[in-house]
């Protein structure tokens, strides 16, 4: 953006006018970025301007809640000082403000720009079902009264400009006429507008007298709050919760939210990896011994590189960073506790998956939730990792990740969203994972998971020179059978070391933290 284009932006902030269009008050230059900024955003682009065309304050009222629910401190101004025609944003959202489920809300989305666009969107879907289209139809016209006046008040001023310029000219007879029938034209537009505007405010208060019930406010809030929780239930899931913002961009958050809550399969999915994680992380620590550098808890210190993101997040803002600088004087900011533990030897990973048309559907979901929480132990750990998914014989997808803990999110939407439904073929999964081992380099004495139903075979031979392989190289073999449906142990049995079944990960809290330390802990 060029210095010129900055500047008009800065002072198109600094008018009178846009801040009028606002139910919030005390609106910095910051405030109001961030809401241009995330309204520009695909996903609140698709849910707003549909609704623009029949109620033109519908930009404003997404902008307002989000900035609502992201703001640390927001207050409601007079309604006086609210434009007319956007004085019903004013009157639902206020309503809404003071709804209990809209401070609990607050708790996810305060200062988390993704969440609180998550939930701005909820809310205001919610709110716009509650203006009916006469509402929505004096907005309209209260808007179209108000451009008028806006229209006639520029002539005006326009007409007096040349009134006094006429003045300046000389006091003869021709100039005298001319500035006086300048000023009559004047004060007949200016009379017009100050019409035109009593118009815009006479609609509204109409409408604002047939305005939603406090108990329709509190469905409309109360539903709002819940279909955010599910939706960063779903973003947890993906190990995209706050602690997660030093990895992964707003921009980014928001572009998986939105394909999660377009697809059911990835939703599901979401539900069985954040269980699955949270196993793996409790198995991988039991292969661990305590000595200083990890994180233990939470305490109150004054360590800036031991910060929580939360806190780090207000030196962004121009009002709650001055509170931050206070307390880190104090020594009572928010900050991790490092006990530390020293790591048991944590080599590569190839893991290869079935997807295969006999793991349509339910085993699918459960053999990708495994994949997804073992990256999400390389990630963690820095570990090396190869994702195999295959299929037949012809149907292969390798995907090397040298560097886990610089995966994008679009990395995993590689491992998530494909599916081959073809046949099945062992040999040749175990064959690329044995190129990939064999080529050296960072995957020497790689670990190999398997994740399938077992409803194929290899050939005696193929098995023999496996076999071979592994001990020459000291390689192990992990299979995962997706036991959800039809499966077979047998045939993994044959070159898999271990055999673990994803069904035991789904039984009662202390049966599933010992098949995670089986499972998860064993790589």
């Amino acid at each position: 953006m060029s210095l010129s284009n900055h500047r008009v932006n800065f002072l198109e902030y600094l008018r009178p006018q846009r801040r009028a269009q606002h139910a919030l008050d005390r609106l910095d230059v910051f405030d109001l970025q961030l809401a241009d900024r995330l309204a520009g955003v695909e996903i609140a682009r698709q849910t707003v301007e549909p609704a623009e065309e029949e109620y033109p304050p519908a930009r404003r009222l997404f902008q307002d809640a989000l900035l609502g629910l992201y703001k640390g401190s927001p207050r409601l101004k007079a309604v006086a000082e609210v434009t007319p025609s956007f004085r019903l944003n004013h009157a639902v959202l206020g309503k809404a403000m003071e709804e209990r489920a809209f401070q609990e809300l607050r708790l996810r989305t305060r200062l988390d720009s993704t969440m609180a666009m998550l939930g701005a969107a909820n809310l205001w879907e919610q709110l716009m079902g509650l203006l009916t289209g006469e509402q929505q139809g004096a907005a309209r016209q209260a808007a179209e009264q108000e451009a008028q006046a806006a229209h006639e008040e520029a002539r005006a001023e326009t007409l007096l400009a040349l009134a006094a310029a006429a003045d300046e000219t000389g006091s003869g007879a021709g100039n005298e006429g001319q500035s006086a029938q300048y000023r009559r034209e004047a004060a007949t537009l200016q009379a017009q507008a100050q019409a035109a505007e009593q118009e815009a405010e006479a609609q509204i208060a109409q409408a604002l007298n047939a305005g939603p019930s406090d108990q329709a406010i509190h469905r409309a809030v109360k539903q709002a709050a819940e279909a955010t929780a599910e939706q960063a239930g779903s973003l947890d899931g993906w190990g995209l919760a706050p602690g997660a913002l030093r990895r992964v961009s707003p921009e980014e958050r928001l572009a998986l939210a939105q394909r999660v809550m377009q697809s059911q399969k990835l939703r599901r999915l979401a539900e069985l990896v954040g269980r699955f994680r949270n196993l793996a992380i409790a198995a991988q620590a039991e292969k661990t011994e305590r000595v200083p550098g990890q994180i233990e808890g939470v305490e109150l210190g004054g360590d800036l590189g031991r910060m929580l993101a939360q806190e780090l997040a207000l030196l962004h803002h121009p009002v709650l960073r001055r509170d931050l600088y206070r307390r880190l004087a104090e020594r009572q900011v928010m900050q991790y506790r490092m006990t530390g533990r020293r790591k048991q030897a944590l080599g590569p990973l190839v893991v290869c998956y079935d997807e295969s048309g006999s793991m349509a559907g339910e085993k699918e979901i459960w053999a990708k939730a495994v994949v997804l929480a073992l990256l999400f132990i390389a990630r963690r750990q820095k570990r090396p990792y190869a994702a195999i998914a295959f299929g037949s014989a012809k149907e292969i997808r390798v995907k090397t990740i040298q560097r886990p803990e610089l995966a994008t999110m679009a990395n995993v939407l590689e491992v998530a969203e494909p599916f081959f439904n073809g046949g099945t073929d062992f040999q040749r999964p175990l064959t690329e994972a044995r190129q990939i081992i064999e080529a050296g380099g960072r995957f020497e004495r790689a670990d190999v998971v398997f994740v399938t139903d077992g409803l194929c075979r290899v050939t005696p031979e193929f098995l023999a020179e496996f076999e071979t392989f592994k001990k020459r190289t000291g390689t192990r073999v992990f299979a995962v059978l997706v036991d959800v449906g039809s499966s077979a142990e047998g045939s993994v049995r044959q070159w898999a070391d271990q055999v673990y079944r994803v069904v035991d990960l789904a039984r009662d809290a202390q049966a599933a933290q010992d098949a995670a330390v089986a499972v998860f802990g064993a790589v």
